[in-house]
């Protein structure tokens, strides 16, 4: 718009100027060097023409420019969400007015699922702070998912006893406190990556505000 409006003005100073002075002068009746003044005149009227034609293309040019950078910004953007709304991190960040989940690390061991069969795990550690005066637990306040070569992942209850970590899942803290907490999930496979999917979406935490927070990372799985 800026630009159209530029070029309007470019058009009716080159197409106006010049003959609009000229006929003051003549109207004055200039005598003595009216030529020359003639002449300068219309020499300063068409720089300055000119130097308005090169601004407005710099305006233009500018304007260009950042358009494309607010296109690629929104590009990038879209490239980080997963079909399904997760923003997808390098570590998992859930940080609202009202709790954070943030993802510490993983373990990798031997367990058991429910048939008694021996079986690959990964602990997964997260540090969880309740900022609520609400007491309020980490398994009712975010939900993890784990995946492996596309498919989901089981989770197991902690069954172990001793395992602090493991056991604050389950437990509730109030304002201001965090702790880490753990999760079990089995593993298809001890050299591939896993996708770690976190989110408040159903939590006793969420508030008023309702802001729902899905974030997505890969994890190397450490022994």
């Amino acid at each position: 718009m800026r630009s159209n409006i530029c070029y309007l003005i470019f058009l009716f100073l080159k197409n106006h100027t010049c003959k609009f002075h000229l006929e003051y002068l003549q109207c004055n009746k200039i005598q003595k060097g009216g030529e020359s003044m003639k002449k300068i005149i219309c020499v300063l009227l068409t720089i300055t023409v000119v130097f308005s034609a090169v601004a407005c293309s710099s305006n233009k040019s500018n304007d260009s420019k950042k358009e494309k950078s607010k296109n690629e910004e929104v590009k990038k953007e879209k490239e980080n969400i997963t079909d399904d709304g997760y923003s997808i991190v390098d570590n998992i960040n859930i940080d609202t007015d009202e709790m954070t989940v943030k993802y510490v690390g993983n373990k990798l061991r031997k367990g058991k699922d429910e048939d008694g069969n021996n079986i690959d795990q990964a602990i997964i550690y997260f540090e969880y702070t309740n900022k609520t005066s609400n007491p309020v637990s980490f398994d009712n306040a975010a939900i993890i998912q784990v995946f492996q070569n596309g498919e989901e992942m089981e989770g197991y209850a902690p069954l172990e006893a001793g395992i602090k970590e493991l056991e604050n899942t389950s437990k509730e803290i109030m304002d201001g406190k965090t702790i880490k907490i753990a999760v079990v999930f089995g593993v298809s496979s001890t050299k591939d990556n896993i996708t770690i999917k976190a989110t408040n979406e159903e939590s006793d935490l969420l508030g008023e505000s309702g802001e729902t927070v899905l974030q997505q990372q890969e994890a190397q799985l450490s022994k």
